[in-house]
């Protein structure tokens, strides 16, 4: 069981375990114990959407939600998803090419800007290497319009390198963990 006695210097926690119960099993670490000290939480789609609402609530500003583009839709959605975060091209399907990365971009874009209404606030983009130089601006196109749906809703884009492999790279998004430290200091300034 987690407690903050037992880690009290745990500030980022990450489940990415897709098994049977993953909301159960979140649930039994003991996670609404430590929610008060963590500055960010890290979690699939299909975890959010099988946890209790009441910890939806008390973790939804501090939880990066991740999803693929084929869950995108899905995980819009989901209610009390604030920070949202495209798995790209890397994650779990192998390396993709610069046109299925602009297509699946392109997707969700379409898929935001026939939503009426969102609970999102922010939406975590990779920083895609493009492989060839004249499909960059494929990619660079379809960025450019998810961001452009994003500006109308008042959506804030931030852009962070995607880990490749999430059961081996670092699951926690640095830049929204930044992010979320500084709102911290400024919730304790005020």
């Amino acid at each position: 069981m987690l407690t903050p006695e037992r880690l009290p210097s745990l500030r980022a926690f990450a489940l990415l375990d897709y098994g049977r119960n993953p909301a159960g099993r979140l649930a039994q670490t003991g996670i609404s114990k430590l929610l008060p000290q963590l500055d960010i939480l890290s979690l699939d789609i299909d975890v959010w959407k099988a946890m209790d609402t009441s910890l939806k609530q008390a973790a939804r500003f501090k939880t990066l939600v991740d999803c693929q583009y084929n869950t995108f839709g899905y995980a819009l959605e989901t209610r009390h998803v604030q920070n949202l975060r495209i798995l790209g091209p890397y994650a779990s399907m192998g390396r993709w090419t610069d046109a299925a990365y602009s297509r699946e971009l392109n997707y969700c874009a379409d898929t935001l800007r026939a939503k009426p209404f969102t609970t999102l606030s922010r939406l975590v983009l990779d920083f895609f290497p493009s492989t060839h130089e004249s499909s960059h601006l494929n990619v660079d196109e379809a960025i450019g319009a998810i961001v452009s749906v994003c500006r109308e809703k008042r959506i804030e884009v931030v852009r962070d390198t995607v880990p490749e492999d999430r059961k081996v790279d670092d699951p926690i998004s640095q830049e929204m963990w930044r992010r979320q430290r500084e709102r911290r200091r400024s919730e304790e300034l005020e």
